[in-house]
Parts: structure tokens; sequence; C-alpha cells
């Protein structure tokens, strides 16, 4: 449901809205390692990470520990910037192939073929 209410700001009136009753998708761990990938590409802080994935501080800090275990990751120790590697480069572009044949339906067995 979507409330919108106006409200006077600097001599002329705007449109406030109040969202209720949204609700969000869950995501599996490898939509949530996805969108990290994705937001360290090209290199990202912790913060700029963490609100690209909407995760908490807490989730991140799991979710970095793994990616960097399995080499998904790198880090710039003097930056403090992560980064994708090429593995983790090679996991995205993977992660879009898999959802490119899923979505393409009945074409899939032509896809897997080739």
């Amino acid at each position: 449901m979507y409330k919108s209410t106006r409200r006077r700001c600097n001599g002329s009136y705007i449109e406030v809205g109040n969202i209720t009753n949204l609700t969000m998708k869950y995501r599996s761990r490898t939509d949530i390692v996805t969108q990290i990938l994705e937001a360290a590409t090209g290199g990202a802080t912790k913060t700029k990470i963490m609100y690209k994935a909407y995760l908490s501080y807490a989730q991140l800090k799991e979710y970095l520990s793994v990616l960097l275990e399995n080499d998904l990751l790198e880090y710039e120790e003097g930056r403090k910037i992560y980064r994708t590697s090429i593995k983790g480069v090679r996991f995205l572009k993977t992660y879009e192939q898999i959802g490119d044949m899923i979505a393409s339906g009945p074409d899939v067995e032509k896809t897997l073929k080739k």
C-alpha cells in the first residue's frame, strides 16, 4: 500500500510517500554472493559493498571471509579496497549464463548442446 501526503518545503508543496506492506524477496546465498562480487567489480570499500548488497555489517563480514578464502575476492591492504578476482569474474559470467538458460525455457537443450 502506498500513501502519499503533501508537505510544505521552501514555500512549495512536495509529495512525501509512505510505503507500507512492501516485502523483500528472500535471496539465496548465491544471489548474495553475486551482488557482493558485482559491487566489488572495479574496487569497493566494505561500506560500499554493504549498501549495494543490502547486508548488515555482521553478514558482510561472514561473506567477505568466505569469498576471500575461496579467491573470489581480492583485498588491497593499503587502500582497504575489495576487488572481484579473475575467478570471481568467471563466477559472475557462469551465473549469468545459467540465468539466461533458465530464462530461455525450452531452448535450454539447444544451449546445452553447444
